[in-house]
Formats: C-alpha cells, structure tokens, sequence
C-alpha cells in the first residue's frame, strides 16, 4: 500500500487569496498523515455528459477493492459544487478504501452537486450543511469547524507597530471614518488596510507569510461578518461563518473587533470572555471605543494572551484532522501525534507567559 491518506486539491485550478486558508489545510494534512497531494490544472472537471452517466453508475455498481491504493480519498472543497473534483480520479472508487470530502463554504445549500451520494463520509463546517447531507444523500455527515495553523503563527509579542488592520473587505462606512480620523497628520495612531499583496496566482502561497506577520505587528484587527453592508459580487450573504480572517487574527496575538458572526458557530468557537468587541454603529463612537482600547495597553496584553491561548487549545487545523481520522476509524500516525504534543506544550508555555 501507498499513501495512507491522499488529498484532492483545486489549489491549481484557480489559486485565490480567498481561499489560501484552505490550502494550508491541505498542507498540513498531507504532512501530518505523510500523505499524498494531488492537485490538477484546468478545468475542474473535463467529463463527458456520457462519462458522468456512468461516473454515477460505476461506484454502486462495483465492490470494493480487495487492496487498494491508499486508505482514504479526501476532497477538499470550497464549496459544494466543488465535490465534482472527484470525476478528475479515475477508478477512484477501485483505488481508495474510503472516499471522503471536506466542504468549507457548506451552508450554500444550493449547489450540492448529485455526486455527493457517492462519498462515505463528507464533513461540513454548518449546521444546515450537514443536515441537508444526511437528509437528501443518506451519507454520514460530522461538522468539523475551519481551524488555524496555531503551531506556526501563535504569538504574544508586544512589539506591535500596527494600531489597527483591516485586511480584505471591510464595510465602507467604518473604512471612510477610520480613513478619515487616523490618516491624519494629526493622529498617532497607523491605520493599515487593503489592498495588500496578490489577490489570484501563485504569489498568494509566497505573500501568505507576509499577510500574518503583519498580524503579528498588530494590535488591533477588524473583522465583520458577511451581511454587514455586503458587496455585490460577495461569494455569499452568510452572516454566521466564523471565517479565517478571524482565526488568523486570533492567532497572531491581534485583539479583533468590529461585527461578530450570528448564530451557532461563533456562540461554540468565540466563548471566552473578549474573545471579540462589537464596534458601535455610530462611527464616531466606533472612533472613540477604537482610541480607548489603543490607549489601555495592559488590557490588550492581558486579552491578546488570553486569545492565543484559547486558539491553541481549540482551533488548530491539527485538531480538525484526529477528529476526522476518528470519525473515519483511521489511526493517527506519529507525525500527527507529535504536533498533537507539541500544541499541548505550546498552551502550557504561552499559559505561564500571558
């Protein structure tokens, strides 16, 4: 037998800053299971309306393999639609003794493709995604939350030159205001936002490091939900995904505030006491609540020890990984149980410092 795990990538399919969280997912699976990646060019999926028939039909059709390649096919998706990955693999059913798939945007309830019957296990960050999973497909579903590579870029630094970043999207209002109060002459305080680096191509893997080390030099990091004052063009009105923008700040020893997810996920992920502050929808209040945090440094020491704590207690990636290889009856092999120790090492330490 080969590889033990392999993971089906689009990485190259249409390498986005958007989704760059999901490749270091990847990466760090593969490594902590000494696996395999395997991540096609091109078209997501180059089969004929004939070939797709019997793609539909050949995996009830035939029996397991007797000895097959690798214990475990994993397709990581970024959205539903994103499963037909699997027709680029041929013989995959033949090939795998288990064919499964992570879905990281699972609440886009509408684009479930058909192929989604066909896995033996599909795990999903939602809620709902899981429910529709197990109702329409009758395949077994787990929810396993998006996670952070907190063994890498946990920090409690104090050296932060930054006063507060916004990266990515931020509503218009709070940037105009931010813009316009702390891009002054007159103020101390640096406001630094986007655009920062590549947004599509090769250069967001090299420019990632960059993007987080630049966390790392901030005290003050904005975060909104989806459905505040959202773009046109937004891949979804979602308000209650705990996204990465969240976790990384988290991570990176970055006190966030702006306007929390609704719902379930944030209520499980984000429970520790200011583990997030809710900036006023007056912006000159918001102004005002931004200048009060800046000027207490002992606060945002004592809450910046406290976030990258808890972010390496819960949320790492490495994590995400025993909880799936559990639910799959797949033993952890060393490297995994390694990291493992290493987190638990690394929260006693940053405990006994913060």
């Amino acid at each position: 037998m080969g590889h033990g795990v392999v993971v089906l990538s689009q990485r190259n399919i249409r390498p986005v800053v958007g989704w760059v969280a999901l490749d270091e997912f990847e990466d760090i699976l593969v490594q902590a299971c000494n696996g395999q990646l395997l991540a096609p060019y091109g078209p997501r999926s180059r089969v004929t309306a004939l070939g797709r028939l019997v793609s539909r039909l050949r995996p009830a059709a035939r029996p397991r393999p007797q000895r097959p390649e690798a214990d475990l096919l994993l397709v990581v998706a970024r959205m539903p639609q994103d499963l037909r990955l699997l027709e680029s693999v041929p013989n995959w059913r033949g090939r795998f003794r288990q064919v499964a798939a992570f879905i990281l945007d699972s609440f886009c309830l509408d684009s479930y493709p058909s192929p989604s019957r066909f896995f033996d296990h599909i795990f999903v960050t939602t809620e709902s995604g899981a429910e529709l999973v197990r109702s329409r497909f009758g395949v077994p579903c787990s929810i396993v939350r998006q996670g952070m590579d907190c063994l890498r870029w946990a920090s409690i630094s104090a050296d932060r030159s930054i006063d507060l970043l916004g990266m990515g999207r931020q509503p218009d209002s709070y940037h105009r205001a931010f813009q316009e109060a702390f891009h002054s002459h007159r103020s101390p305080a640096l406001y630094l936002h986007s655009p920062l680096g590549a947004k599509a191509g090769p250069a967001i893997w090299r420019e990632r490091p960059m993007l987080l080390k630049i966390m790392q030099r901030t005290q003050l990091l904005l975060a909104f939900h989806l459905l505040v004052e959202p773009a046109v063009n937004n891949r979804s009105l979602d308000g209650t995904m705990v996204t990465s923008r969240w976790l990384e700040g988290l991570t990176c020893g970055c006190v966030v505030l702006g306007k929390r997810p609704t719902g379930v996920m944030a209520q499980e992920m984000l429970n520790w006491p200011d583990s997030t502050f809710e900036l006023p929808d007056n912006k000159r209040e918001a102004l005002g609540f931004v200048s009060e945090l800046l000027a207490d440094q002992e606060l945002l020491a004592r809450i910046r020890g406290r976030n990258v704590v808890e972010m390496v207690r819960r949320h790492d990636w490495r994590y995400r990984v025993a909880t799936m290889l559990k639910k799959l009856d797949l033993a952890q092999g060393p490297q995994l149980r390694h990291d493992l120790s290493r987190l638990a090492v690394l929260a006693q330490e940053l405990g006994g410092v913060a």
